[in-house]
Protein backbone atom coordinates (compact mmCIF):
# COMPACT_ATOMS: atom_id res chain seq x y z
CA UNK A 1 0.00 0.00 0.00
CA UNK A 2 1.33 3.44 -0.92
CA UNK A 3 1.11 6.54 1.22
CA UNK A 4 -0.41 9.59 -0.42
CA UNK A 5 0.38 13.09 0.71
CA UNK A 6 -2.43 15.49 -0.12
CA UNK A 7 -2.21 19.24 -0.38
CA UNK A 8 -4.94 21.58 0.80
CA UNK A 9 -5.90 22.07 -2.85
CA UNK A 10 -6.18 18.28 -3.35
CA UNK A 11 -8.52 17.95 -0.39
CA UNK A 12 -10.64 20.98 -1.31
CA UNK A 13 -11.17 19.52 -4.79
CA UNK A 14 -13.20 16.58 -3.47
CA UNK A 15 -14.05 17.19 0.21
CA UNK A 16 -16.76 19.81 0.80
CA UNK A 17 -17.29 21.70 4.05
CA UNK A 18 -20.58 19.82 4.50
CA UNK A 19 -18.72 16.50 4.24
CA UNK A 20 -16.15 17.76 6.72
CA UNK A 21 -18.78 18.78 9.26
CA UNK A 22 -20.55 15.43 8.92
CA UNK A 23 -17.28 13.57 9.51
CA UNK A 24 -16.46 15.70 12.57
CA UNK A 25 -19.97 15.14 13.94
CA UNK A 26 -19.63 11.38 13.46
CA UNK A 27 -16.18 11.36 15.05
CA UNK A 28 -17.41 13.19 18.16
CA UNK A 29 -20.41 10.86 18.40
CA UNK A 30 -18.08 7.85 18.23
CA UNK A 31 -15.83 9.39 20.87
CA UNK A 32 -18.81 9.93 23.16
CA UNK A 33 -19.96 6.31 22.78
CA UNK A 34 -16.50 4.79 23.20
CA UNK A 35 -16.11 3.81 19.54
CA UNK A 36 -13.06 5.97 18.96
CA UNK A 37 -9.54 5.69 20.31
CA UNK A 38 -7.68 8.93 20.96
CA UNK A 39 -4.76 8.27 23.31
CA UNK A 40 -2.83 11.05 24.99
CA UNK A 41 -0.16 12.54 22.77
CA UNK A 42 3.10 10.62 22.73
CA UNK A 43 6.18 12.80 23.27
CA UNK A 44 9.54 11.95 21.77
CA UNK A 45 12.41 14.13 22.90
CA UNK A 46 15.50 14.81 20.83
CA UNK A 47 17.90 16.27 23.42
CA UNK A 48 20.86 16.91 21.12
CA UNK A 49 18.59 19.08 18.94
CA UNK A 50 16.66 20.58 21.87
CA UNK A 51 13.62 19.12 20.17
CA UNK A 52 10.32 17.57 21.04
CA UNK A 53 7.89 15.80 18.73
CA UNK A 54 4.34 15.23 19.91
CA UNK A 55 2.40 12.52 18.08
CA UNK A 56 -1.37 12.35 18.42
CA UNK A 57 -2.87 9.28 16.73
CA UNK A 58 -6.58 8.58 16.47
CA UNK A 59 -8.78 5.71 15.29
CA UNK A 60 -12.45 6.23 14.42
CA UNK A 61 -13.84 2.74 14.00
CA UNK A 62 -17.09 3.57 12.18
CA UNK A 63 -15.28 5.74 9.63
CA UNK A 64 -12.48 3.23 9.09
CA UNK A 65 -10.12 6.09 9.82
CA UNK A 66 -6.68 5.91 11.39
CA UNK A 67 -4.29 8.81 11.37
CA UNK A 68 -2.83 11.79 13.19
CA UNK A 69 -4.90 14.44 14.92
CA UNK A 70 -4.05 18.05 14.19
Amino acid sequence: MKTRLLSRKDIASFFTMKMCMEAVEKAFADLATGNATLPQRTPITVPDQHGLALFMPAHIKSLGALGPRW
